[in-house]
């Protein structure tokens, strides 16, 4: 718990502050109490996190409390929150044979890739619970990533995880036999069993 008051600012994940109009994360994870009960004993903050962030959240992350009127002399209250990460990541409940249906919770991206490396292609989700895959000629056997930041590799890849009876697992893609007839039906995904719920913060490794 931290003593805060209206018109304090809150800084989460060490997010720099913004220098003058800036918007976008600057804004988003420095607001300022502006809600407070009349007894001064609640205070109300909100932060907005954005899909194309998550790659950079932590499942504990730290929250500052800065004075109204800075100085190097206030101090500054320091909490950490978790569970961030973990309640924001994708994460699949059902996915079928040809991975071409994916259903689960989260399922807010835009796009899917093949391999830390591989070219990333367009997902049709009915957010934030139902996606349809349509994979391009050629695609190889890899695992499967969502894209959260285009264009940064893959520090920018969220993986597609699946939760199954023994644990949370990561999907390996199979691309389907000539001649199959698989597609739409719902089937165990192919992927690496990790024996135990993982933190879904891990890397993508």
């Amino acid at each position: 718990m931290i003593n805060v008051s209206a018109g304090e600012r809150a800084q989460l994940n060490h997010q720099t502050q913004c220098a003058g109009a800036s918007g976008g994360p600057c804004q988003d994870l420095n607001p300022r109490f502006g809600e407070c009960s009349e007894d001064q004993t609640v205070c109300r903050v909100r932060f907005i996190l954005r899909k194309e962030s998550l790659p950079l959240y932590e499942d504990t992350m730290d929250l500052r409390v800065y004075p109204e009127t800075e100085s190097s002399e206030a101090p500054v209250r320091s909490i950490k929150i978790g569970g961030l990460r973990s309640q924001l990541n994708p994460i699949l409940t059902s996915l079928s044979a040809d991975s071409t249906q994916m259903a689960g919770t989260n399922l807010v991206f835009d796009q899917l890739t093949v391999g830390t490396t591989g070219k990333p292609f367009p997902l049709e989700c009915s957010r934030p619970s139902d996606c349809t895959v349509k994979y391009p000629a050629g695609t190889g056997k890899g695992y499967l990533c969502f894209v959260a930041r285009p264009g940064e590799g893959e520090r920018g890849l969220i993986p597609v995880v699946i939760q199954q009876a023994q644990g949370i697992s990561k999907v390996l893609y199979t691309p389907p036999e000539k001649g199959g007839s698989n597609a739409g039906q719902k089937a165990p995904p192919q992927a690496v069993q990790t024996g135990k719920p993982v933190p879904l913060s891990s890397s993508t490794e």
